[in-house]
Formats: C-alpha cells, sequence, structure tokens
C-alpha cells in the first residue's frame, strides 16, 4: 500500500489557505440570497435561484449547467441571466467553487489526492 499522506501534504496545506477565501465567497452568496432578488423580479425566478443553488450544493458542484439548466426546466441562458444578476457570478463559476471546496473536504478527511481529484473531475498532470 502507497503511503500517499508526504506527496499530498505540501498541495493540502496550499490548499488549506485558500479555505478562508472560499468561506468568504460562500458567504456573500448567501447575504446575496438571503436579500432576495430585486423586487421587479418575479417570484418564480428567485425560487429557480435557489433551486438552482440547492440543486448544485446536493451534488457538490459536480454536472454542468446544461444539466442543470434540464433538471429545473429552464435554458441555460435564463440560468445564466439569473445568477449573473443576482449573484454577480455565472453558475459555472458556482459549480466550480462547489466542487473545488467539495474536493477540499475530501482531501482534509485524508482521501488521497489522485483519488479526490479524480472523483471531482479534476485531472492531474505529471510532467
Amino acid at each position: 500500500m502507497r503511503h500517499h499522506l508526504p506527496l499530498q501534504a505540501p498541495v493540502v496545506q496550499r490548499l488549506h489557505a485558500l479555505d478562508p477565501a472560499v468561506e468568504a465567497l460562500e458567504a456573500h452568496l448567501m447575504r446575496r440570497m438571503a436579500q432576495g432578488v430585486s423586487t421587479s423580479r418575479r417570484e418564480g425566478e428567485r425560487q429557480l435561484l435557489i433551486g438552482g443553488l440547492s440543486a448544485m450544493y446536493a451534488q457538490r458542484g459536480i454536472g454542468s449547467v446544461q444539466m442543470l439548466s434540464e433538471q429545473l426546466g429552464c435554458s441555460v441562458r435564463t440560468l445564466h441571466r439569473l445568477f449573473r444578476q443576482e449573484l454577480g457570478v455565472s453558475p459555472k463559476a458556482v459549480m466550480c467553487i462547489l466542487r473545488f471546496q467539495s474536493l477540499l473536504r475530501e482531501m482534509h478527511r485524508g482521501t488521497p489526492l489522485a483519488e479526490s481529484s479524480c472523483s471531482h473531475g479534476f485531472t492531474i498532470s505529471r510532467t
């Protein structure tokens, strides 16, 4: 059995340095959600945004915006517009953040980098 910790430790330490930035961004997104969408927006759009974020969290950011739009019953363009207007970022950016955050959690639990990264759709190139 190979021991992955010595190779992984410097990477994990550098990744953990990003935790406060990820947490700050997540807190910002949650505050924006709690404020609600502007009064000119329909309640259906607000529910679509909340549904999109809920699905992203449940799927740990794994998947595509196309799959998410199909799941929610809206167009990719509508989803992109809502996220940009209300959160200031694209749905793909939110998915990448959640996927990376999930990867960090797994690595923190001791899962080897190669295994964690592959299960989250990241690749490791060896040069």
